[in-house]
């Protein structure tokens, strides 16, 4: 990345004659170029990604840009509240491309992961998998969960999981892609999520009723197997292939919600829905 990038005051307009005002406040660097806060159409927040370095860059803000609009229209009413909107984009060959987000927050889960309560990590796994469910049934794997692509969004008093970044996309058909999903979530549930979980069963289901038991929730046993089993899956079971993967996301959504419902009703219960 070319020193000493910095975000700078700007004004463009993106289709369909939306204005984006960007400050001079960073988000966060990468090899790319620079992330900025912004202002679109005169007061919504927006998360700017600036990408400076013109040789490499230009052609990952492309496969990014087409990911993001592989998913459809942002303002649709099923759209899933789990993943970042992209609102738009300018430039092209010669001047830098610039892809305008929805401002989701400026955690990711690295950064809050060490400090989540139990009912956080729980309320986070259901909408990351919901999210990617979502993305998958979009015909899109996303090809780089991880936890530095999984943004943590201020909701009401509590939070909210919002996937971001498809610069490494690929279509659900591509095998290696597709796999390469379901790995990193095996890594992200029993490494960086809840690395102390036991690996039988019934250790895991007594594990979480204790974790959930200390923050006032009282899990049944039934609950619990039934939290456990669904961690037992996503991380031992081989990955789906093609055409059984929206029977196996929403199975495995689905089984965890229904165990896991006296926590998330307490977490959604601080929370509204994010339509931005």
């Amino acid at each position: 990345m070319p020193s000493a990038v910095v975000c700078e005051g700007e004004t463009f307009t993106i289709a369909p004659n939306r204005t984006v005002i960007v400050t001079n406040k960073s988000l966060g660097q990468g090899s790319f170029g620079i992330i900025c806060e912004g202002l679109m159409d005169g007061g919504k927040g927006v998360a700017v990604k600036k990408f400076t370095d013109l040789k490499n860059g230009q052609s990952q803000a492309a496969r990014e840009i087409s990911g993001m609009e592989k998913l459809g229209d942002p303002n649709s009413a099923d759209y899933s509240p789990y993943v970042v909107k992209m609102y738009g984009r300018t430039g092209g060959s010669d001047t830098p491309l610039r892809i305008v987000y929805e401002l989701a927050g400026v955690d990711s889960l690295d950064n809050r992961i060490e400090k989540a309560t139990f009912a956080e990590k729980i309320g986070w796994v259901r909408d990351i998998l919901d999210g990617l469910r979502w993305v998958h049934g979009k015909g899109v794997a996303h090809g780089d969960i991880s936890d530095q692509n999984i943004l943590i969004a201020p909701v009401g008093g509590s939070s909210q999981a919002k996937i971001i970044d498809l610069g490494e996309w690929g279509e659900i058909s591509d095998q290696e892609k597709r796999e390469t999903d379901y790995i990193r979530i095996r890594k992200l549930l029993g490494i960086y999520m809840f690395d102390d979980l036991p690996d039988e069963v019934d250790d895991a289901a007594a594990y979480l009723k204790e974790k959930a038991r200390i923050e006032g929730f009282n899990l049944t046993d039934e609950q619990a197997t039934g939290m456990a089993e669904v961690f037992d899956s996503l991380i031992n079971d081989p990955p789906p292939g093609a055409s059984e993967v929206a029977k196996f996301d929403e199975e495995k959504l689905n089984a965890f919600k229904k165990a896991a419902d006296v926590v998330l009703k307490a977490g959604d219960s601080l929370r509204t829905p994010v339509f931005m």
